[in-house]
């Protein structure tokens, strides 16, 4: 899906996330992986996504097998903007940031 704000770019149609309980499994910090010096993790409920009408669930990929996705981002934002930003607001809200190498 094309950025309506850069054109030539694009928008990835979901939202990659680790899922805490294949970590956990795996014995793994939940910061797994993360550049702390460029990025932040945050911890993200499943029914919060669900609340706020996106779909969250577990998406191995080859390179990543705790590798998850938000999906509907893009397509709320492209029908709804304002709605896609009181989704942004509600899960910024309820979300947890979490330190580097943290644990379950």
């Amino acid at each position: 899906m094309a950025d309506p704000a850069k054109p030539g770019k694009t928008v990835d149609e979901a939202l990659s996330v680790n899922v805490q309980s294949s970590l956990a499994a795996a014995g793994l910090d939940l910061t797994r992986g993360m550049d702390a010096s460029r990025f932040y993790a945050v911890r993200i409920r499943v029914g919060d996504c669900h609340a706020n009408g996106l779909e969250a669930f577990f998406d191995p990929v080859p390179d990543n097998p705790h590798h998850g996705s938000i999906w509907d981002l893009a397509a709320v934002f492209s029908a709804d903007p304002d709605r896609y930003e009181r989704a942004i607001d509600a899960l910024a809200k309820v979300s947890t940031i979490l330190p580097d190498n943290a644990q379950i």
